[in-house]
């Protein structure tokens, strides 16, 4: 802090003066993180309301945003899983209670959250930060998690992040139980997630959650070897011994050894393979399989995530509606939108087959795999909130699938149209990467991909039974989420069948192609890394996975050095009016005419 902002910080946080330095901090915050806030002291606390969330703290400024904090937690605790709606979740290591509410809006008000504190004044904040928000299905503890039911002495440093478990000095004494008997006080005999981030006293957590850990789903737990690495308590290296934890029960576990930061490569992420189904490619069967289904009604479940899409997401579900097809229903998921966007969908509200989720912003994965989680139709449909479809579209995926029982995803290319123009362009979305024959088999459809790129719309629709079976879409890889997910349904010997059709329309809005081409990038080489090195693939196509990965790192090399194509100022028009010639058709397609008479309106 700067010496002239201290010093009217000062003079101002005082009994009269606070109410001032709440609305200048208020505007200093809405600026620096460009997220409306407003800031008062209540109770010996600065409140810092963003939104629909109130963050008490000790600190003026000192809390970011929750959606801020989602967009960091998404590369940590939900790197692997995120969890859904009914969900229960244990938070061991809650701190103030920023993962709380994060977990809480996740799992709704059907769910729950067991949020562990060991420190007291720690806890305080805690308890307070539930309490300012009404979370009715947050159930805060101070308690250290152990092995046995005891008092520890842990450390007492301002900064609660670094408090820990100590073996000998001084400290203050907390009560410590283990997490099995906190789980059966509080009745819970199963849970999806349980995040864990005790500063170095994992392995005494652990050893107390012997019956737990079975009934558990998924695990995100936090070591800290690193500390140890840079000189500190040896102690602290414990993931080792949490990782043997974990594989002797029936756990998969994943780690991070190419992430940036130290302390993220201490992460283990875990999936119990004995209760949970596989997230990811395992191996490659010899033979297709075909997905066994379960009778469910509706047939058809259409998931559509929506961020900031209040200005194309009527079109997008009015096409829902009409579909020759009326088995379906539709789930929207607004994931933390700024805009209008859920009072846009309201209206529809009054269809029985269209329900609105509302949750905070964790990226478009994320959203779509909490519309899957709430689906219960035969067939998972995928439309983003600004493209529409064709009326037929359903009743073609369906004639599609059900003429070959065998493959699990029908797909089909789109028509492409200009936001800036309303044209429609010449190229279909997915003709540049689409071989000219479909492969066949799983095995042969997995190498063309990976051989060609993506060249399955988006727009798919998947058997339900499988994305059960082998997950669904992988978070931390935005942009490229869908590739992985049809590579890991591939990997997994399940066929794919593409309708001929074009049955939907693609929005390509200005600059969306090239505006994150080094994210895209990135992304897509984290994507080859992950066939190459976690899916237990043939050796040929493990080998062309890596080969696409060094071809994505050359690229990413040489893109500093590339030079953009700049047109002559006085070609700029004669290149548009060739361009429009050569990029757009003259005359809209009669099939987009007779849906869709006035393009403008979409």
């Amino acid at each position: 802090m700067s010496g002239w902002r201290r010093a009217v910080k000062t003079q101002l946080d005082r009994p009269g003066g606070r109410w001032f330095l709440g609305v200048l901090g208020s505007i200093w915050i809405t600026v620096v993180h460009r997220e409306p806030c407003f800031v008062r002291w209540k109770d010996g606390a600065w409140i810092h309301y963003y939104g629909g969330e109130a963050i008490p703290h000790w600190r003026l400024g000192g809390p970011v945003p929750l959606k801020s904090f989602t967009a960091g937690g998404r590369d940590i605790y939900l790197y692997e899983y995120t969890p859904r709606p009914g969900e229960v979740v244990f938070d061991v290591g809650a701190g103030i209670g920023m993962a709380t509410l994060l977990f809480s809006r996740l799992v709704g008000s059907e769910g729950r959250v067991v949020a562990i504190e060991a420190h007291p004044r720690t806890y305080e904040w805690l308890d307070r930060l539930c309490r300012v928000n009404r979370l009715t299905n947050v159930a805060p503890l101070q308690v250290a998690a152990s092995a046995d039911e005891r008092e520890l002495m842990i450390t007492d440093f301002a900064e609660h992040d670094r408090n820990t478990v100590l073996d000998g000095g001084q400290g203050i004494t907390v009560p410590a139980r283990p997490l099995d008997d906190i789980a059966k006080d509080l009745g819970i005999a199963q849970v999806a997630f349980v995040k864990m981030n005790v500063e170095g006293a994992e392995q005494l957590a652990i050893q107390g959650m012997e019956r737990l850990i079975d009934h558990t789903r998924h695990v995100c737990i936090s070591c800290h070897d690193f500390i140890a690495d840079e000189g500190g308590p040896e102690n602290m290296r414990t993931k080792a011994l949490v990782q043997e934890f974990l594989l002797d029960h029936g756990f998969r576990v994943t780690t991070r050894q190419g992430a940036r930061d130290p302390w993220t490569r201490d992460y283990l992420y875990g999936v119990n393979e004995r209760i949970a189904p596989p997230a990811r490619a395992i191996a490659m069967p010899r033979k297709a399989r075909t997905p066994v289904i379960a009778n469910a009604s509706p047939t058809f479940s259409v998931v559509m995530p929506a961020y900031n899409a209040a200005s194309t997401i009527a079109p997008a579900i009015q096409s829902v509606q009409r579909q020759t097809r009326g088995d379906f229903q539709l789930i929207v998921v607004d994931d933390g939108s700024t805009d209008d966007t859920a009072s846009r969908v309201e209206p529809f509200l009054s269809d029985a087959r269209i329900k609105l989720i509302s949750q905070p912003n964790v990226g478009q994965a994320g959203a779509r795999n909490v519309g899957i989680a709430a689906s219960s139709g035969r067939y998972v449909s995928l439309l983003d909130s600004d493209d529409v479809w064709l009326p037929s579209y359903l009743e073609e995926m369906a004639a599609t699938l059900d003429a070959n029982p065998s493959a699990a995803v029908a797909y089909t290319d789109a028509w492409v149209i200009d936001d800036a123009t309303r044209k429609i362009e010449r190229s279909s979305a997915m003709s540049r990467w689409h071989p000219s024959t479909t492969p066949e088999g799983p095995e042969q459809f997995l190498h063309a991909l990976l051989e060609r790129g993506n060249y399955v719309f988006v727009g798919a629709t998947v058997q339900r039974a499988v994305l059960v079976e082998v997950g669904a879409f992988r978070t931390g890889i935005e942009g490229v989420e869908d590739y992985e997910l049809w590579l890991r349904i591939a990997a997994n010997g399940y066929a794919f069948i593409r309708c001929p059709m074009k049955l939907a329309i693609y929005r390509r809005s200005p600059g969306q192609t090239s505006a994150n081409f080094a994210d895209m990038t990135r992304t897509a080489r984290e994507v080859f890394r992950i066939v190459a090195e976690e899916y237990d693939l043939p050796a040929d196509l493990s080998e062309l996975a890596r080969v696409r990965m060094r071809e994505r790192e050359q690229q990413l090399a040489t893109l500093d050095s590339m030079d953009p194509r700049r047109v002559p100022r006085l070609l700029k028009r004669p290149y548009k009016t060739l361009s429009r010639t050569r990029h757009f058709r003259l005359r809209t397609p009669s099939e987009i005419r007779k849906a869709f008479p006035d393009l403008k309106a979409l």
